[in-house]
């Protein structure tokens, strides 16, 4: 009851406009919760009168706007990255990579970051370092997702590694660091040192026994794809979520990936791949909405109606078919047509 009632209020603040007069697109992750997708249809259909609904993966919505039915989806977002290989219009779920690396791990590497390195300047223009008492601020005022967003930024791969070889030590041999920024945090001054907004993307592409890097999930995700379609995926990257957006991130990442192809694991594995390529759209922000536009696109053809749950079909059974209940009803009644 909990459930539908934030369901509703959700809709209600955001739906802008009259339900029962349109056919509904909902854009969502490929592993959102059976739970939840039953929620947002039963307040669509028993509380806006919703003529009918389509759920869409949004990894494969991104393609749309490209025009492309090959893609490999780099979706990098809040709680995770997630690479999704799109076949034939077809998301391959079996493929897929996730890990935690998005933009929440980038805030807790920056925070780590702050308070080693870090300094406050006070009302009387002393210096003191981050404390304890100060976390509260920071997760009020926001201002680690402000530094991830504004301020940091992804190095060249060279000097990447020189950083990530020198475990983060200052002192090591490590090229001059950009310059601070000073940001207001109550009534001081926060100094974000040059080196938190460097090395906090390394993250990203750092490799280590717990978390795979970016670059490993998405050469990973490939080697499970069909032989004849490798190549092409690595050609067909499509970057999603607002972390992709961070200067310097798709240069990085395609100089990462070409690293890898020429170590012996993945030599073995993918062969003598040399080519890695992005589609871009130039003077955009696509990658925080392509799923969305593709959800429009989607909306507005007419093959929609034969894809879509309808309100007679959502009072019959009560609940969102999805794969799993298909294959259930089909072993119940081997007679039924695919």
């Amino acid at each position: 009851m909990e459930e539908k009632f934030r369901t509703y209020s959700f809709l209600l603040r955001y739906l802008l406009t009259v339900a029962k007069d349109r056919r509904v697109v909902v854009v969502e992750s490929v592993l959102a919760p059976t739970s939840h997708r039953n929620a947002i249809a039963r307040v669509l259909f028993n509380a806006f009168d919703a003529p009918s609904v389509l759920f869409a993966p949004s990894h494969l919505l991104a393609s749309f706007p490209f025009g492309v039915s090959n893609a490999l989806v780099v979706d990098v977002g809040y709680s995770e990255a997630t690479i999704v290989p799109i076949l034939e219009g077809v998301t391959m779920l079996y493929q897929l990579e996730t890990s935690c690396i998005g933009a929440k791990y980038l805030e807790e590497r920056v925070y780590e970051l702050l308070r080693k390195y870090g300094k406050v300047l006070t009302f009387s223009g002393a210096e003191r370092s981050l404390t304890d008492d100060d976390d509260l601020l920071l997760k009020k005022e926001h201002i680690l997702e402000d530094i991830v967003v504004r301020f940091c930024f992804a190095t060249k791969m060279d000097r990447g590694k020189i950083i990530q070889a020198s475990e983060y030590n200052p002192g090591g041999e490590i090229p001059k660091a950009p310059c601070d920024v000073r940001l207001p945090f109550g009534e001081e001054i926060l100094v974000v040192p040059g080196l938190v907004r460097e090395w906090t993307a390394e993250a990203i592409f750092e490799e280590n026994d717990d978390i795979k890097s970016l670059p490993q999930l998405i050469l990973d995700a490939v080697y499970r794809c069909p032989i004849d379609t490798r190549r092409k995926l690595l050609d067909s990257i499509i970057l999603v979520g607002g972390t992709t957006r961070m200067k310097g991130f798709s240069a990085r990442l395609r100089d990462e990936i070409l690293l890898s192809l020429t170590t012996s694991s993945y030599i073995n594995k993918l062969g003598r791949i040399k080519s890695v390529k992005f589609y871009r759209l130039p003077h955009t922000s696509i990658e925080l909405y392509a799923s969305w536009i593709g959800g429009s696109m989607f909306g507005a053809l007419e093959v929609l109606q034969y894809h879509s749950l309808t309100r007679e079909d959502w009072q019959a059974r009560g609940i969102v078919p999805d794969w799993t209940s298909n294959v259930y009803e089909m072993n119940r009644d081997p007679t039924r047509s695919r």
